[in-house]
């Protein structure tokens, strides 16, 4: 009869434990520079910013009312 999987112990070398631990900083550092960026990029009130210059130089392309 076969041994339960709990018993078995696979040893993982330290290269692969070390690849493993780069690519695990780099996704969550690039996880979490993207949050940051995301939260500073709204104002406390959650509310959108808008650009009014930026929409007059478009209705002035658009030559619309």
């Amino acid at each position: 009869m076969a041994e339960p999987l709990s018993s078995q112990m696979n040893e993982v070398s330290i290269e692969t434990q070390f690849v493993v631990a780069i690519i695990t900083f780099t996704v969550f550092y690039f996880l979490i520079k993207q949050i940051l960026k995301n939260i500073s990029s709204t104002n406390d009130n959650g509310d959108k910013i808008i650009d009014l210059n930026k929409l007059k130089k478009i209705k002035e392309k658009t030559g619309s009312e």
